[in-house]
Order: C-alpha cells, then sequence, then structure tokens
C-alpha cells in the first residue's frame, strides 16, 4: 500500500476518533481517579450510530470503534504527551504532540466535573443510570446550547449525555486496573511519519 494511501486511512481514522473523543486538557491532565473500561455509544434520533470500546487510567485514555466504515484505535497517553492512532491493518501508527489546548470536545475524557470549564451548570437532582450513582445537570454553552448529563460521582466523569437529538452513553462499566500495554502502540508497530502540506512524506519510520 502506497505510503499517501496510508496517510489518508490514518486522518480518515483521525478526524474520526477526534469527532468522538472528548478530551477538554484542562480537566485533568493526570486521567482517570478511577480506572474502568466500558462499552461506549453514541445515537442520533433514538438509533445507534457508532459505538466501541473506551479504557481509561491514570495514563491514558484508549477509545476504540469505528468511523467511516472502518476500524480506528486511539490512544492519548498523559505521561508522555502524546496521541497515536493505531493503523491495525499494515502495524502502523501516526503520532501527535499534546499542548495545553482544548481539543473541542465535551463528552469522554473529562474528569473532576460534570460540565465544561465554559458552560453554565446547574444540578437538577440525584439518579441510578445504568446501575451507578449518578447527578444530573444541565450544561448550557453558548456554541453547543443545552446538554443533560448524568455524571457519576465515583468516576467523576459523564456516563450519558443528550441534547435535543443526539445521545452519549457508556454501559457496562467495569473498574479495575488495566494493562498499560493498551495505552502505548503494541509491539512491532512502525510509526509514519507525518508529510508536510506541498512536501514530500517521508518512509515510514522503523519499517
Amino acid at each position: 500500500m502506497k505510503i499517501i494511501q496510508l496517510l489518508v486511512m490514518a486522518a480518515v481514522l483521525g478526524c474520526g476518533a477526534v469527532l468522538l473523543l472528548s478530551l477538554p486538557l484542562y480537566a485533568q491532565l493526570k486521567g482517570a481517579p478511577v480506572p474502568f473500561a466500558a462499552d461506549w455509544s453514541n445515537y442520533e434520533d433514538g438509533e445507534r450510530q457508532e459505538s466501541g470500546k473506551y479504557y481509561v487510567s491514570g495514563e491514558g485514555i484508549r477509545l476504540e470503534g469505528m468511523a467511516g466504515g472502518e476500524p480506528f484505535v486511539v490512544i492519548y497517553n498523559f505521561k508522555q504527551m502524546v496521541a497515536w492512532n493505531l493503523i491495525e491493518s499494515v502495524r502502523m501508527y501516526m503520532e501527535t504532540a499534546i499542548d495545553s489546548g482544548d481539543l473541542g470536545m465535551d463528552d469522554l475524557g473529562q474528569f473532576g466535573t460534570p460540565c465544561p470549564a465554559d458552560t453554565r451548570a446547574t444540578r437538577s437532582g440525584s439518579e441510578t443510570v445504568n446501575g451507578r450513582s449518578t447527578e444530573k445537570w444541565t450544561c448550557i454553552s453558548a456554541d453547543q446550547g443545552t446538554k443533560t448529563v448524568w455524571y457519576d460521582t465515583k468516576l467523576q466523569t459523564v456516563i450519558r449525555s443528550d441534547d435535543e437529538d443526539a445521545r452519549f452513553e457508556l454501559t457496562n462499566i467495569k473498574e479495575g486496573r488495566q494493562p498499560a500495554s493498551l495505552f502505548v502502540p503494541p509491539s512491532g508497530y512502525s510509526k509514519m511519519d507525518i508529510p508536510v502540506f506541498g512536501m514530500p512524506a517521508g518512509k515510514p519510520q522503523g519499517g
């Protein structure tokens, strides 16, 4: 497979992951206070559109799923301050540095607060959701409108969010230590060079 095809694939997977993964870096760079694994799903108009697996620990976050009809794995490693998009079919990965900015998403990856810092938050009670004790909050944002979230008080993260026509939800939540191997590229994977626009791409590293 030509390098440009690999890069297109990586870009598709990367964009899909960015659309799905929420990582406001102002929330908690140290990662999850309680490690756990879960299934995630996105719904639109009541129909499930995307789903996959979600792993979190103090070391990082791993999201697995489908984007554009292709499987993807994206890893955020807080110790090394990098993100990796894995391309399993060719055993390669694309690496991107994590800076102190906000990646522009607001459900997954946020720990310690039910609503992003730039929203108006109002608590409306407590409920049990998927067997978990949660606080119910309304988050109002000038950019994204109104969203209702259910904040897991032990995991310190949102496990469900609803807005006008979409819903995000974590199910089958299992607390427990997650293997460190989930938060780094697997052995035998090669790093892919990312070309500068208008310049030729280099060869994959380590391949």
